[in-house]
């Protein structure tokens, strides 16, 4: 069930590409409120069912949000998808840290190891409606993470490294477009 949900919430990343420049998405969680940024640090801090069920900001909130933070002030989808991709990878590099002790060298050295999947072939497969195929990229990678930096071979474990290993991945597919 995480793995469904975790796919899914990967593939709402992928679903529309624009013309490239550097983005920020750190920026646009810098933009939200600080009520919305604790609402979803604590939906994130119960469970990955619970953040990936939470995970949806207002629209009006990210909008504000986004244009704070693209070049034309306007709402841009490779903008809300890197900022959807950072959250999913800064909450999981959070439950990380407290539920395994895993620090951010060890992450590094882990993604510098993982065998990756070509970021446009798997970001065309969502933009054609092809969620299946995409998770299907992305699923080898987590379980390779989730090995690398000792998360437990568990439902729990796998779902985390997926989120993370699907944010990261999303975020440099989206990030340099906005």
């Amino acid at each position: 069930m995480i793995q469904r949900l975790a796919a899914m919430a990967v593939l709402a990343a992928l679903m529309v590409p624009a013309a490239a420049f550097a983005g920020d998405a750190t920026c646009v969680r810098r933009n939200l409120p600080a009520a919305e940024i604790a609402r979803l640090d604590a939906a994130y801090g119960e469970s990955l069912r619970t953040a990936l069920d939470s995970e949806e900001v207002d629209a009006t909130l990210l909008g504000a949000a986004v244009r704070a933070c693209t070049r034309d002030g306007q709402v841009n989808n490779d903008a809300i998808f890197a900022y959807r991709a950072y959250e999913l990878q800064l909450q999981s590099e959070r439950w990380m840290l407290k539920q395994h002790g895993v620090t951010p060298e060890r992450r590094e050295a882990a993604w510098k190891q993982l065998r990756t999947a070509d970021g446009d072939y798997v970001a065309k497969l969502g933009v054609d409606g092809e969620s299946d195929a995409a998770a299907r990229e992305i699923q080898p990678m987590a379980e390779q993470f989730r090995s690398l930096v000792g998360l437990p071979d568990t439902e729990e474990g796998y779902g985390w490294a997926f989120a993370y290993v699907a944010g990261r991945f999303m975020r440099q597919v989206h990030e340099d477009r906005f």
